[in-house]
């Protein structure tokens, strides 16, 4: 999946960020084209716009193939669709959310006799005229967009935290010592 980092004066901002400012669609595309744009090529429209960054130095525009880029993209759609408009969400309500797709996941494996018989696939099927993806993996990945999504709101990195974990977790013992579940 190709993602797209955007900085200001190395800050990075989100590309709706960016488009609030209302560059000129020529400085977005050489910018793209060379991966930066220089601050004698910004129009002075776009300087005074910019606030918190008084003298925009550089626009850069990195392609990154990441989860971090994923991260990201999840997150920016989520607030296009008016997700973190209004009062700040809490953490509780956010894991209550994450929880919640863990339990409808938990739903659909509940119910996988009656969808195989009706010749659906419990793990991955349509409903809604054949367009809405559901199913026990499409509850799981819903869990994880939500993750994604407040991984992008808080700023955290998710690929280096995901690697971190999965290293240690590699030097664990055999069921973490005796474990049974």
């Amino acid at each position: 999946m190709k993602a797209y980092k955007i900085k200001l004066n190395g800050e990075v901002i989100t590309l709706k960020e960016l488009m609030e400012l209302n560059p000129r669609e020529d400085i977005l595309k050489e910018a793209l084209d060379k991966g930066s744009a220089t601050h004698n090529d910004l129009t002075s429209d776009f300087k005074i716009a910019i606030t918190g960054f008084p003298q925009v130095d550089k626009i850069e525009i990195v392609e990154v193939d990441s989860i971090n880029g994923l991260v990201n993209e999840v997150h920016d759609n989520a607030k296009s669709h008016g997700w973190w408009d209004g009062e700040k969400r809490t953490l509780g309500e956010l894991i209550a959310l994450m929880h919640s797709e863990l339990s409808e996941a938990l739903e659909e494996h509940r119910n996988e006799d009656i969808l195989k018989h009706q010749n659906l696939n419990p793990n991955h099927y349509y409903s809604h005229n054949g367009l809405k993806p559901e199913g026990i993996a499409v509850e799981l990945v819903d869990c994880v967009i939500r993750i994604m999504d407040l991984f992008g709101e808080k700023g955290w990195d998710f690929e280096e935290i995901l690697l971190e974990k999965h290293a240690y977790n590699k030097t664990r013992p055999y069921k973490h010592g005796g474990k049974n579940i």
